[in-house]
């Protein structure tokens, strides 16, 4: 979980900083996953943004996303085991 792949048309080019967020909706009212980013690469498929760092309420958070759409979970819970970001 060190980047993420969007669909994006807007301004930012590769080396900019910018925040990715997640709102996290009605399951966790006023929750959401924020981090910081920078992008990696722009191609016809969008924009790969590279994880710079998150709290760890947002790992947290973004690890849960992840298992629960893993085909996986253990997998992603063993990959996991130390956070990416202090």
């Amino acid at each position: 979980m060190n980047g993420i792949l969007v669909s994006y048309e807007g301004k930012l080019d590769v080396g900019d900083v910018c925040e990715v967020s997640f709102l996290l909706g009605e399951l966790e009212p006023g929750e959401a996953i924020i981090i910081e980013g920078k992008v990696a690469r722009r191609s016809s498929e969008g924009i790969g943004i590279e994880f710079l760092a998150m709290e760890q309420d947002s790992f947290v958070h973004l690890q849960r996303l992840v298992e629960l759409h893993s085909s996986d979970p253990d997998r992603i819970t063993q990959e996991l085991t130390t956070p990416a970001f202090s």
